[in-house]
């Protein structure tokens, strides 16, 4: 679902005013984190994801919610863009956070903790969370449901990221 959620905003974002080039990390393909692991040697799918991470201006992340808490693969992911401290791709890094979920919260308490764990890795989430709840609709391979209010939810998250981000590319 939030997958999806990502796609459907980033149609949002090439419908807009054309200044974002969105592209999505594949955290999935991460290896479990290993501190002894990253001192001898940094997996090479490690290096991409914080490549990547450290060329863009500013991030997207939707979380689904399990026990309350983001997904363990986003938390793997975090552990290893985190790392080492002080050298981060995350540091001072915009954010902004969506779920989506069956659920009547749509996955808002996971969210909160995501912005703790971002904040702690020196990143700085922005503006008012995107939860989508009761978003079975999502699992649609063909959605036909993107309300107006929805987009223009998500309109306004990214915006708001595009202007913490456009100081970060001008400088760069």
């Amino acid at each position: 679902m939030n997958r999806r959620l990502l796609s459907l905003a980033e149609g949002v974002a090439e419908n807009s005013t054309g200044y974002f080039q969105v592209s999505f990390l594949d955290i999935r393909r991460l290896p479990f984190y290993d501190g002894d692991k990253e001192v001898v040697d940094t997996p090479a799918e490690v290096v991409r994801a914080k490549k990547a991470v450290s060329e863009c201006d500013g991030l997207a992340i939707a979380t689904p919610e399990y026990n309350g808490a983001p997904s363990g693969v986003l938390q793997n992911a975090l552990d290893w863009l985190s790392r080492p401290w002080g050298d981060s791709p995350l540091t001072g890094k915009p954010v902004v956070t969506l779920s989506a979920s069956p659920g009547p919260e749509g996955g808002r308490t996971a969210q909160e903790r995501l912005r703790g764990i971002l904040m702690r890795c020196g990143a700085e989430p922005l503006g008012d969370p995107l939860a989508v709840p009761c978003a079975d609709w999502l699992w649609d391979p063909q959605p036909t449901r993107f309300d107006s209010v929805l987009a223009g939810r998500v309109r306004t998250l990214l915006d708001s990221l595009a202007s913490a981000s456009r100081p970060l590319a001008g400088s760069a």
